[in-house]
């Protein structure tokens, strides 16, 4: 897997990111705002799924023109033997009374037997009906989305990586969200730094 490529992927949740933070400019990131919908969230929510599409593409090596529900991507990822792990992942945004998210918790359709997240479902209501649905793009969905998003590049990174001992986290990463099941294993330049100013006498 082309690392180049992962880490290119990793500026667009970047942008994002920096979107969404800008946001709080106008509503607090806060569970006291977690119905807040905005014409800023519903074009993020459609920017960050379309990402999240994009790199399960790139991972899974789908062509663009190949037609991909979200059920087929999650039955893509739950055939995956390292990526199906990413399923049970919860994470947390620091910084915010939210708490633990869980993005990848599967909503199973009975009626069309179709598995799905369900901000990707709200996702799709924006998507095909943006001015009736914009009650959809309410800030809970667009924190568990880009949660998702977040979590889906560090997997990434860490199954790529995970043969020729790389980075398995990434430059620009502000540590915002904090997965809780993926441990990395690579060391930061901070925790180096403060080990040796703790053995200094």
């Amino acid at each position: 897997m082309d690392i180049k490529i992962v880490n290119e992927h990793f500026k667009y949740y970047f942008e994002n990111e920096t979107q969404f933070l800008s946001s709080e400019r106008y509503a607090y990131i806060s569970k006291s705002c977690q119905k807040v919908y905005s014409f800023v969230y519903a074009n993020l929510l459609l920017t960050i799924c379309s990402d999240f599409e994009s790199l399960l593409r790139f991972y899974f090596s789908k062509k663009g023109n190949e037609v991909l529900a979200i059920d087929s991507l999650i039955s893509l990822i739950k055939n995956d033997q390292k990526l199906s792990k990413i399923l049970n992942e919860t994470v947390i945004f620091e910084n915010c009374d939210y708490g633990v998210l869980t993005p990848f918790k599967i909503n199973h359709n009975n009626k069309t037997n179709k598995d799905s997240f369900y901000w990707w479902g709200a996702y799709n209501e924006i998507k095909h009906n943006k001015v009736q649905k914009i009650k959809s793009a309410k800030q809970i969905v667009i924190l568990n989305a880009l949660a998702a998003l977040y979590a889906l590049n560090r997997y990434i990174l860490s199954i790529a990586t995970e043969e020729t001992k790389q980075m398995d986290v990434f430059s620009e990463d502000r540590n915002l969200f904090k997965l809780i099941n993926l441990k990395t294993r690579t060391i930061s330049s901070n925790s180096i730094f403060f080990e040796r100013v703790n053995t200094i006498d």
